[in-house]
Formats: C-alpha cells, structure tokens, sequence
C-alpha cells in the first residue's frame, strides 16, 4: 500500500521539496544585504569613530556629504525595493541640513570635527533619530529641531 502511494505521489512530493527549497534559498539570498545592514545598524552607539562604523559595516560609507565643518555619511541598506540614488551626482558639500541629500533606506550618520559619531538614523526607514543627547522623533537628521542640532555640535 505505502510503496503504491510513494510510486503514484513520490516524484510529486520531491518536485515540490525542490522548488521549496529553492525559493527559500532565494529568499535568504535577496533578504541578506538588509540583514547585514540591521545588525551593524543596531550596534551603533554615539561617540564611535569613524574607523570603528567602518569596521561594524565591514566596509567604507558608500557616500560622505561636508556639512559646515561636521560631517555625514551615508551606508546603503541594499534592500531589494530600495530605489538606486546616483551618488556621483551628489554634492560633496552644502551649507545646511535641509540641503542634505535624502536616501531613501540609508543610514544616514552624523559625526563631529573630531570624526565621532554624534547622530544617527536610517532614512525614512525609523521614526526616531538616535543622538549624543538621547532619541528624538524624526527619520532624518533634518528632522532635529534647531536647538537639539546645535547643542549636538557644540558639545
């Protein structure tokens, strides 16, 4: 009885295990870039250097922005829908915040002269900005109100 079934219902069954696992697999594989991207994120502390959110990410920023002496980067999240941003076209640097570029899915971090990290946030992605002085609301560093900012700079 069990030998019929296995040879009516056998190929099928190992048919649908193959595909299964090839989705799955597909998956993991599309899934991975976020997934690096979130663990380095979420380890993020104020007051790291830039070497050392270097060597959290395993790699450079992908873009870097001057803003008036401090400066910001940037680290692609790399999700599947995220829309690609031309990084050559971006300026090298601008003279206040609201003209900083907005990256849809990026970590968008900001760092003092001395290159420590004083702000961060992934770009429309989280509803809070992380900072030196604690969280505040917002999804962009642009999102700080002006007092917050300033006390960051000059602390």
């Amino acid at each position: 009885m069990l030998a019929k079934l296995w040879k009516t219902w056998g190929p099928a069954i190992v048919v649908l295990l193959v595909i299964f696992l090839l989705v799955f697999c597909s998956f993991l594989w599309v899934t991975r870039a976020p997934r690096k991207f979130y663990r380095a994120y979420y380890a993020l502390e104020a007051g790291m250097t830039l070497k050392q959110i270097e060597e959290l990410f395993r790699r450079p920023p992908d873009y870097a922005c001057d803003l008036s002496g401090l400066t910001v980067v940037y680290f692609r999240r790399g999700a599947v829908g995220d829309p690609p941003a031309d990084l050559e076209a971006l300026p090298e640097s601008v003279s206040s915040r609201e003209d900083l570029p907005v990256l849809y899915g990026y970590g968008q971090l900001l760092l003092d002269a001395e290159g420590t990290l004083i702000a961060y946030t992934c770009v429309y992605e989280e509803v809070i900005v992380h900072t030196s002085l604690g969280d505040f609301p917002g999804s962009r560093i642009q999102d700080l109100d002006d007092a917050t900012f300033q006390q960051l700079t000059e602390s």
